[in-house]
């Protein structure tokens, strides 16, 4: 885990505010008297569209892009929340978001051990909604259900972008990205990679890879 919220922090934005500010300050010390991995490097946190102005058009479709896989995980969590067809939800995400139906789609996701890549639309909704949703012919056993932290829901995502880099048609963005438990209250951190390709007007995923912070 990277990061855990204080019990009594309920506002990811006031989070990630004060993980900025925490930074600048520490930005003045000497290298190497902290070693947690986000104040050690210069972030462009990504609020959402109406508190951050990306500085390219690019850049706007990838935080757009962000903000539409962050709805996708919260309605997927919300659905199966309130007992309605959550694996639908995240079946047309998946179509509209992933890549699979133009191109190979490279996705590592955090939380897969015996099966690490997710190489189709299949195995990419098994690992979203959990062995059990996803169906015994398609589901993968290790799998708990990512966008519904096992059975406990998300209440927030949030993205903090330390780069994006893009070349025409093709994107990539890495950061961290912060998820709040529904039930615990407690948020999270980890760390992404993400490709997108812009095909028929639309930004679609070709890479995903997430991971958890290298811990010596």
């Amino acid at each position: 885990v990277l990061y855990k919220a204080p019990d009594n922090s309920t506002n990811s934005t006031l989070l990630i505010q004060e993980l900025s500010e925490r930074r600048m300050m520490e930005e003045t010390a000497a290298e190497g008297l902290d070693s947690k991995p986000w104040r050690r490097h210069r972030f462009r946190p990504h609020y959402g569209a109406t508190t951050e102005q990306p500085t390219t058009g690019c850049e706007s479709a990838v935080t757009a892009a962000q903000d539409a896989w962050k709805n996708l995980i919260l309605s997927i969590s919300s659905t199966y929340l309130a007992n309605g067809d959550f694996v639908d939800v995240a079946k047309k995400g998946i179509a509209k978001y992933y890549g699979y139906d133009i191109a190979r789609v490279l996705f590592k996701p955090t939380q897969a051990v015996e099966q690490p890549f997710r190489p189709t639309a299949k195995g990419a909704l098994s690992y979203f909604v959990g062995y059990e949703a996803a169906g015994k012919v398609d589901g993968i056993p290790e799998d708990k259900g990512f966008a519904i932290a096992a059975g406990k829901g998300w209440s927030d995502v949030m993205f903090q972008n330390d780069q994006i880099s893009c070349w025409g048609d093709i994107a990539f963005a890495q950061g961290y990205y912060f998820f709040t438990n529904k039930e615990s209250g407690e948020t999270i951190g980890v760390e992404y990679s993400f490709g997108y390709e812009k095909y028929e007007g639309h930004w679609k995923i070709f890479v995903h890879h997430s991971s958890v912070p290298y811990s010596p």
